[in-house]
Parts: structure tokens; C-alpha cells; sequence
């Protein structure tokens, strides 16, 4: 099996070890030929300061010289996300299988479905079944039902248990962006986003909950949020918060999918407490099992479940210990090669459930 691998320097902007690593494992351990697209000087610099940061071998890797090769190849793969799409290029003359990663798939919706569509795009790879739990995405991309192959987050090796559970502070942490679905200063990106949830305002409504009360939190929860003025709070060390505390709120959005906080902080030994959506269900989560569960975007349910669970210890330590275990399938090494398998089983045919998702696990 051939595989071409579009543009992965899109995913090296950060010098921390990030929530993509499995895909810089991926084409070091499994050697794609790289396709630059389009080929501009800024592009070929831009992949290169991919591999410096990534610590990736700067010479050895095999090019894509002209779209006229690609008969050469079985699988076609990239990780551009839909905001990088008017300045994009998907080739439409492969026929082999072509899988695509939409990331924040809000923007420039409408104009991605079409080039999907167009580039006869086979499926469309994100961070949770959005086919089948959100609204937004089962309007946009209604072509693509059942069509989605739902792949979470990695966990970078800094997020790990440092402090024992027993000694956590007995609160919740929360972090995260709480952006407003019109995304100020991005309206023209988001339109499609922005019309279709017009009778909303937050994306998540669940930090925003929190944030409107912060008076009323009883030192339960300690609030890492930004203020309504900042997009984003980076004032503190997530690994240090989310390791001091037993418990941190999760929130899985107006979208439905489990955020990169899902992963790091069960791997930093806190519980997890996060909404009831089935969302959870689908990479292993299960309320009362290996995390909490609170009604969504219910900020009275939440303080209820977290004054509840304190008092039974033993329980606790059970859901930590289950929580711990499961977040190790997160790390990047298995979720590269959980990559490979998945779209080795896609070409050769299979696309049964088990290989679209091959971190479900029923309890």
C-alpha cells in the first residue's frame, strides 16, 4: 500500500509537543511520499522548519514531483482541516482512496463540502463521529453520513501523573477557550457556523456556564478560563493544574466531540467530569465508570455531581485508577499506528465500525 501524504507541515506550528504527534510518527515510522501543495518557496520552508522542530530527518524522504505520478499510489491523505481550503489543493485526478482531516470544520463549511465532493473525497477522518452527533456538521456535510472516521487526540509524554491522587486538592479545574460561535473577527470564515446556530452565542456553553458564575463556584471549581476580553488564558502550566486537583470539567461543545483536555487530564491522574452526551461512549468513556457525568450545559448538575462524588473515596479511586489505564491507548505512538491500520483495513475493503473506530469499547 502506497500512501501520499499531503502538506503534514500544516500541523507543525508549535514548538511544544502537541495534540498531532502521532502524524510526525506516522510518516517517520511509515515513510509516505511527501506532496508539497502547492509548491511555493514559503511551503517547501515551512515543511522544513516542520522536521527541525519535530526532530524528523531533513533529507531521505521521497517527493511527489507532479500530480501525474499519483497513478502510482493507493492512498491519498491529508491533514489540512477545512480553514486551510481556499488556498488548498486536492488533487482530481487520483482515484485511488482519499481520506481528508477536517479539524475545526466551521469554517468555510458550505466551500469544503463542495470541494469534498468535487475531489470525490472518500472519507472524511475528525476528532469524534460528527456524522452522527453534530447538528452543524449533519447539516453541512450531509453527503458524508457514515462516511466519518472519528480519531481523537494524542497525548504529548508531559502530560503525565506527578502528584499521587490521594494527595490532589478535593476541586475541579477548568480550562479552555469559551469563543462565541460569530468568532469576532472571523465572521466571513464562520458564516455557515454563525447562521445555523443564530439563536445561540457561545460554543461552549458549558465554560461559559461557569465563567457567568463565578461567584457561585462554593470552592469547587478553579476557573483557568479566559476572560471575556482574552481568546485565550496562557498564564498557566495545564500539566501543574491539572495534576493538582482530583477532578477537571471537560467539555465537549456544542459540536459533540471530546476535546485534547479529555486525554490530558485523565493522564495526569484526574477524573474526569464531563457531559452525557454519547460522545463519550465512542473512545471508551462511560459515566460512573471511568468518569463523571453531569447533564449538559447544567451548571446546578455539575456542582451536584462533583459535591456527590466527593464523599465516596472509594469509589473514586476506582474511577481514577480506570480513567489512568484508559488514557494510555492515547499516546502517540499507538495512535500513529492505530492510523496506519485504519486505512490499511479501508483499502483492502473493511469498513465495518470496528475499523472506523478502533478505540470503542463497551462496557
Amino acid at each position: 500500500m502506497k500512501i501520499v501524504i499531503q502538506n503534514p507541515h500544516l500541523l507543525g506550528d508549535s514548538l511544544i509537543p502537541g495534540i498531532h504527534d502521532y502524524l510526525s510518527l506516522f510518516i517517520n515510522k511509515y515513510k509516505p511520499t511527501i506532496s508539497i501543495n502547492p509548491f511555493t518557496s514559503r511551503n517547501i520552508f515551512s515543511w522544513f522548519k516542520y522536521l527541525k522542530r519535530k526532530n524528523l530527518p531533513l533529507t531521505g524522504w521521497n517527493y511527489l514531483k507532479t500530480t501525474k505520478q499519483l497513478k502510482y499510489y493507493d492512498v491519498w491523505l491529508c491533514f489540512s482541516g477545512t480553514s486551510a481550503l481556499p488556498d488548498h489543493c486536492i488533487p482530481s485526478n487520483f482515484f485511488g482512496l482519499k481520506l481528508y482531516h477536517v479539524m475545526d470544520y466551521n469554517f468555510h463549511s458550505s466551500f469544503a463540502n463542495e470541494c469534498f465532493l468535487k475531489s470525490k473525497i472518500d472519507y472524511l477522518i475528525g476528532y469524534g463521529s460528527h456524522d452522527h452527533y453534530c447538528p452543524f456538521f449533519q447539516y453541512i456535510f450531509k453527503d458524508y453520513k457514515n462516511k466519518v472516521i472519528p480519531f481523537p487526540f494524542g497525548i504529548s509524554d508531559r502530560f503525565k501523573l506527578i502528584i499521587p491522587f490521594k494527595n490532589k486538592e478535593i476541586k475541579a479545574s477548568v480550562m479552555g477557550a469559551v469563543n462565541r460561535i460569530a468568532n469576532v473577527g472571523l465572521e466571513k470564515q464562520v458564516e455557515d457556523y454563525k447562521i445555523f446556530y443564530s439563536d445561540l452565542k457561545w460554543g461552549y456553553p458549558n465554560r461559559q456556564m461557569i465563567r457567568e458564575n463565578m461567584g457561585n463556584l462554593d470552592d469547587l471549581i478553579i476557573s483557568f478560563l479566559a476572560s471575556e476580553k482574552e481568546r485565550v488564558n496562557l498564564s498557566y502550566d495545564s500539566v501543574l493544574e491539572l495534576n493538582k486537583y482530583k477532578f477537571f470539567v471537560n467539555e465537549d461543545s456544542i459540536k459533540h466531540y471530546l476535546p485534547a483536555r479529555t486525554y490530558e487530564g485523565t493522564a495526569c491522574g484526574s477524573i474526569m467530569v464531563g457531559s452525557d452526551h454519547p460522545c463519550y461512549n465512542e473512545f471508551g468513556w462511560h459515566a460512573g465508570y471511568n468518569y463523571l457525568s453531569h447533564k449538559f450545559a447544567n451548571f446546578d448538575d455539575l456542582k451536584t455531581v462533583i459535591k456527590k462524588s466527593i464523599n465516596d473515596i472509594d469509589l473514586l479511586n476506582i474511577i481514577q485508577k480506570r480513567s489512568l489505564t484508559l488514557s494510555k491507548n492515547f499516546r502517540h505512538h499507538i495512535l500513529c499506528d492505530k492510523l496506519y491500520n485504519t486505512i490499511s483495513k479501508l483499502y483492502y475493503g473493511d469498513n465495518t465500525l470496528s475499523v472506523k473506530n478502533q478505540f470503542r469499547r463497551d462496557n
